[in-house]
């Protein structure tokens, strides 16, 4: 039991090794590729703004457009309001809740319990992307980068899932901006309709993509790092233009914007923020 132990705490310490060294390697050759990369990209990225996004059993193909249009860089004219999606709550106040005030706290507690939401079924998911278009209008996704510093900043994400479509389709939704890549992985052990579901979703993005191995993962062991691992190399593969590789799982939620992210990984100026734990 003692060896098993010991063997698992030593796979995930040399994969964590690995895993960093991989990055610091990605990091420091993308520069190599970017001058000649950057302009490929740069159309890329336009073009998938420039035209909606819908769904047609494949991914769809884009019309181009004149050779006066495309010399027009939607990135010289600023984003306008109407362009980053804005909710509107009724019956609390979020900037009282935002202050601290704790009446509105209470008030928005009960609002809550009242209004119990009902959560949405992989079924559900599968039905509502079956229109791309709508489903990213109504679900409000950013689709145009907020400001040119996170334009020419992209972020790779992986986000590796094992269940709670509504959760993934949420966490997608807050860290998704168009210049960004995103590679997901899904559980081995995930049901079937949960899988269909992920598929909808991801089929109605360019640049969000489903690694193609699918791993059983158990936690303490070496297989938590394989999905990681795949992501990274199919990440390099489609691009070489992202800055740095942030590692997700479909539980978790940011508490920082993309241009937040932005600003703080350019402070780290290649650097690296790993954390790890020793299993007894």
């Amino acid at each position: 039991m003692m060896l098993r132990k010991l063997w698992a705490f030593t796979s995930v310490c040399c994969g964590g090794v690995v895993l960093w060294l991989l990055f610091i390697y990605a990091f420091q050759n993308s520069k190599d590729d970017e001058l000649s990369y950057d302009r490929n990209y740069k159309a890329e990225v336009s073009r998938s703004k420039r035209f909606p996004l819908h769904k047609s059993g494949k991914r769809s193909h884009y019309k181009s457009q004149s050779h006066e249009t495309s010399q027009q860089s939607e990135q010289d004219q600023p984003i306008k309001l109407e362009d980053v999606p804005n909710v509107h709550v009724t019956g609390i106040s979020c900037a009282a809740l935002f202050d601290g005030n704790e009446v509105e706290r209470v008030r928005a507690v009960q609002l809550y319990a009242e209004q119990l939401k009902h959560p949405i079924s992989n079924e559900e998911m599968v039905s509502m992307t079956q229109d791309c278009q709508h489903f990213i209008t109504q679900r409000q996704y950013i689709t145009k980068p907020v400001s040119s510093e996170e334009f020419d900043f992209p972020i790779a994400f992986s986000i590796l899932l094992y269940r709670d479509i509504e959760l993934f389709e949420r966490l997608l939704r807050s860290i998704y901006r168009p210049q960004n890549i995103y590679c997901v992985h899904i559980e081995k052990k995930s049901s079937s309709s949960f899988k269909d579901a992920c598929r909808a979703i991801v089929g109605c993005f360019e640049n969000v993509f489903i690694v193609p191995v699918s791993i059983s993962v158990q936690w303490g062991y070496y297989s938590v790092l394989e999905p990681e691992f795949a992501c990274m190399e199919e990440l390099w593969k489609r691009s070489k233009k992202w800055k740095y590789f942030i590692n997700l799982t479909g539980q978790e939620f940011p508490l920082k914007t993309n241009g937040d992210l932005v600003k703080i990984l350019k402070t780290y100026n290649g650097a690296n923020n790993m954390e790890g734990t020793i299993l007894r």
